[in-house]
């Protein structure tokens, strides 16, 4: 019994080497990889799946003569996928495996799982933004061509030329009185529609507030009509903020002891003068903004001629590159489908790193 018990004893280490196999790979997948345990040999509860480089990368879980190990799936465990595994005990020594030398075994179908996940993912991403590159440059490409054919004597005998400048627009303000006349015109209506609505609202009585709210609005309206503007929410939102404006002043005023009719006129007064001083700067400034807009435009004309000239001479090949670069991305992503396609399935897939 002696000599029995120390032949089996001695069969049993042996075994648990890395030079015999004390597993055999059952099966492997993109999620985990299960083996077998030799009949002849005790194994301790305690096998861990270890990384090259010394990193624990899953910890088995033995149920009777099998022992699992699931797989990380997350994008931290993607290094380790090409790095040759071992079984050890916890204990740090190595367990042996059929078929696979001390060097340790890659597991493929893990591998181009997680390529295909992250790999495929940042090419995919890659391939956005080159698209979305591609399509911008064709747009400006497209912009350029069209920009030339608009001003045909603008390049002449290989320079662009600089245009004469234009007659003066009327709405183009050099000075300060023409910028002051040009706005006064243009804002007048924020003091006209508030008096006209006022007056209506006097000969209606009871129903003062409401005709000047509709009188009012009628007279903007229109005016807005007339400069082939369209009514939208942002005016009707400029409306009740005018008339929670008025209200708040209506009220402070009659807390200061005004009549309830002198604080009404007061505060229509008041947001009226309001609503026009902001009109008037408004204008003015665009009406500076014109003005520079106008001075500048042989210069600006020059400019766009130049860079236009410059996009049609070097898009093309650029157009051209992104589109070798997209090739090449699709083309990754097509070789990592493939060994995704051809990588999963079962089977005892494993990859001897001494071979």
């Amino acid at each position: 019994m002696r000599f029995n018990f120390a032949s089996i004893l001695g069969v049993t280490l042996g075994l648990f080497g890395c030079t015999t196999g004390a597993l055999n790979i059952s099966r492997t997948d993109a999620q985990s990889v299960t083996f077998s345990v030799n009949p002849y040999v005790r194994i301790t509860r305690q096998l861990v799946l270890v990384a090259s480089n010394g990193t624990v990368v899953s910890t088995g879980v033995q149920s009777g003569r099998t022992v699992r190990f699931r797989l990380p799936t997350n994008q931290q465990a993607l290094p380790y996928t090409s790095q040759c595994m071992q079984v050890r005990a916890r204990t740090g020594e190595s367990v042996g495996i059929a078929g696979v030398d001390e060097s340790g075994f890659l597991l493929p179908d893990w591998r181009n799982y997680m390529r295909s996940q992250y790999e495929g993912g940042y090419l995919q991403q890659q391939r956005a933004q080159l698209s979305q590159q591609m399509n911008s440059d064709a747009q400006m490409y497209r912009k350029a061509s069209a920009w030339m054919q608009n001003n045909p004597g603008m390049y002449s005998n290989g320079v662009c030329q600089t245009p004469a400048l234009s007659s003066q627009p009327t709405d183009a303000c050099e000075n300060h009185t023409v910028a002051t006349r040009i706005a006064v015109d243009q804002c007048q209506v924020k003091l006209r529609c508030p008096a006209m609505g006022y007056f209506a609202g006097q000969a209606a009585g009871n129903y003062q507030k409401l005709a000047e709210l509709v009188i009012e609005n009628h007279c903007a309206i229109d005016d807005m009509t007339a400069r082939g503007e369209e009514v939208n929410i942002e005016f009707l939102g400029h409306v009740l903020t005018e008339e929670l404006a008025e209200a708040t002043a209506e009220w402070m005023l009659k807390q200061a002891g005004a009549s309830d009719e002198k604080a009404h006129l007061l505060a229509k007064g008041l947001v009226a003068w309001g609503e026009f001083s902001s009109c008037v700067d408004e204008a003015t400034s665009a009406c500076d903004a014109r003005y520079q807009t106008w001075l500048n435009s042989p210069a600006t004309a020059h400019e766009n001629c130049t860079a236009s000239v410059a996009i049609l001479a070097s898009m093309p090949q650029k157009l051209d590159q992104e589109r070798s670069l997209l090739q090449s991305i699709d083309n990754q992503l097509a070789t990592l489908r493939s060994q995704t396609s051809n990588g999963i399935g079962g089977g005892a897939r494993v990859i001897s790193c001494g071979k």
